[in-house]
Order: structure tokens, then sequence, then C-alpha cells
């Protein structure tokens, strides 16, 4: 909720609100195990990878280009926002 309030001057309340609930429906809490395996450029990204595993995520929403660069080296996507928003609305 906290990142997504980023993006309150690109878009209305009505449609923030809706990706809110959009992310809280697809979402859930997992305590992270240590994924020694896990490399990325910078460490303090780990945690948001190991999150992402643990949790199964389908997708790891990011600006970071650290996190970008692992597209396709793991079992999650990791896409820019706008991608992402693209590729939800695509779908319907």
């Amino acid at each position: 909720e906290f990142v997504l309030k980023r993006f309150q001057n690109k878009m209305s309340w009505r449609e923030l609100s809706t990706w809110i609930d959009f992310a809280k429906s697809r979402s859930r809490l997992v305590a992270p195990s240590a994924w020694s395996e896990i490399t990325c450029r910078d460490p303090t990204d780990k945690k948001f990878l190991t999150c992402a595993l643990e949790g199964r995520a389908n997708f790891l929403i990011t600006g970071d280009d650290d996190l970008l660069e692992l597209n396709g080296a793991l079992p999650v996507k990791i896409l820019k926002p706008r991608e992402f928003l693209s590729l939800k609305n695509s779908d319907g």
C-alpha cells in the first residue's frame, strides 16, 4: 500500500484504490528463510527476492535496475510498474 501511494500523482484516487485492493487480494504475508544461493548486485535487495521466492510470487514489481536485471533468471517475473500495469490491463 505504501509503495502504491507513490503513484497518487499519476492516477486518480479511485484507480489507486483499485490497485491497492488488487494487490491486497493477491498478497500474503511470508516469513522468509535464508536463501543463501540468491545473489544480486545490491545485497540490500536480497530481502525482496527472498520474500518473492518464499511466497511463490508470480511477479516482483520494481523500478530497481539491480532487481530488473535478474528477470528470467528466477521463477518470478520481475517487471517495472508500467510493464505490470500493461499486463494487467491487457488481461481485462
